[in-house]
């Protein structure tokens, strides 16, 4: 096939022939020299930006640098209580020798003072009782990771082995990070009443979490924005037969016609009629 820069070429070399005036027609000479033309094609355009980080908040900023807490022992840091607890290996041999403390070196990627957790584990008593939005930055940078959420303890060798699991009914989602030696963070979906998570080389920042509705006050509310409507029922269909906690309307441990039948009851008036 002709390639067209040549053929356009060809054609005003054509335009430009000289011919004999003799009766037998020649061609006495064509001119093909042409500038070649480069199309150089546009830029891609540039990546999108990366979703914004939540805000690191204070958290552990108030802890003195360096200062061991050891199993049994208890601190606060901006009025959340965090209790040492022994930390298993990945074979499950338990090592009560572990120790706490804060540092500045941003292992978990976050801001001023984070927490090492060397050999130990930490459990979260959330002063506003069961939370919801829990997040956390993360350093795991050897050995293995302890997680209890709920009564529902497990135990990996990285973040990334819980991403998207249910843990006590509550989903598990590694934003980015967690495949080892690296920092990440993690978020979990639904309500937390009890946490404890720890690791071997393991440091922590970036906690956030936010207070949970009274059951009183949330009744058919599967999405906890303070009302029931048509998006509540919309997201216990959603979750059937799973066990997301916040569309587990009667705390049965399952999503299921019981839910349905207390979200659509619920529902406001004007839900009910649109």
């Amino acid at each position: 096939m002709t390639h067209p820069i040549f053929a356009l070429s060809l054609a005003l070399g054509l335009a430009g022939a000289t011919a004999s005036a003799s009766d037998d027609f020649e061609l006495a000479y064509l001119d093909l020299s042409y500038s070649p033309v480069i199309l150089i094609p546009p830029p891609p355009p540039p990546p999108p930006p990366p979703p914004a980080a939540p805000p690191c908040g204070p958290m552990f900023d108030d802890l003195p640098l360096h200062f061991p807490w050891f199993v049994g022992d208890v601190f606060t840091s901006f009025g959340v209580q965090f209790h040492v607890d022994v930390f298993r290996t990945s074979s499950g041999t338990p090592i009560t020798s572990g120790q706490v403390y804060a540092d500045n070196l941003l292992m978990a990627c976050g801001d001023r003072q984070d927490l090492m957790t060397n050999n130990a584990n930490v459990h979260v008593l959330f002063p506003c009782g069961p939370a919801r939005d829990v997040g956390w930055n993360f350093g795991e940078y050897g050995g293995n990771i302890n997680l209890m959420i709920n009564g529902d303890y497990r135990n990996v060798d990285d973040y990334q082995a819980l991403n998207g699991l249910i843990v006590g009914g509550v989903r598990v989602h590694v934003v980015h990070g967690g495949f080892g030696n690296d920092c990440g963070r993690v978020e979990l979906h639904g309500v937390v009443d009890k946490m404890m998570v720890g690791g071997q080389e393991h440091w922590v920042d970036c906690l956030n979490f936010r207070a949970v509705a009274a059951a009183a006050n949330r009744k058919g509310d599967a999405n906890r924005d303070g009302r029931a409507d048509l998006q509540d029922v919309l997201a216990v269909v959603a979750a059937w037969g799973s066990a997301d906690s916040d569309s587990d309307l009667d705390a049965s441990g399952k999503v299921d016609m019981r839910d349905l039948l207390d979200a659509l009851y619920n529902m406001s008036s004007e839900d009910r009629s649109d």
